[in-house]
């Protein structure tokens, strides 16, 4: 089954997201690792460097995990499995498709299904039929026939 544009966007975003968060946890822990590291000052001089000299720049290394885990999970809830949810409810809607019905596409178009294939649905449109591939076919239209709306 092909992929609709949404979900390969959103597919996109997410991982695009989830790269940032793991850049950034990264930098982080490697700012907050080289804070005992000596601090060079402009003219050649150096301090000590150490925690003492930067109060509440080390973070235990616990909590960098503990902060990009909770990036990790909110992810997950928020995003990629509200997605899934919504593919899975796609999927079992095409699954059930009936001849008969009637069904807006993503491009707006309403019209009855005439026939079915493995991939490509008939429809329609009063005065013209189209044909359309089943992935295209995003939700049931309500109680109102297509006669009805054309009166």
């Amino acid at each position: 089954m092909q992929k609709s544009f949404s979900l390969e966007r959103a597919q996109f975003v997410a991982s695009a997201t989830l790269t940032s968060l793991a850049l950034s946890a990264f930098a982080f822990a490697q700012a907050t690792s080289s804070a005992d590291a000596p601090v060079a000052i402009p003219g050649g001089a150096t301090t000590g460097g150490g925690a003492a000299s930067v109060p509440g720049a080390a973070a235990p290394a616990w909590m960098n995990l503990v902060i990009f885990g909770g990036m990790i999970v909110f992810m997950w809830f928020f995003v990629i499995r509200p997605q899934q949810k919504r593919q899975k409810e796609h999927k079992s809607f095409i699954e059930s498709l009936k001849t008969g019905m009637e069904v807006v596409t993503a491009s707006g178009l309403i019209g009855r299904i005439t026939t079915i294939t493995d991939t490509i649905v008939t429809l329609d449109l009063g005065s013209t039929s189209v044909r359309v591939l089943k992935s295209t076919i995003s939700g049931e239209l309500g109680k109102p026939s297509l006669q009805t709306a054309q009166s």
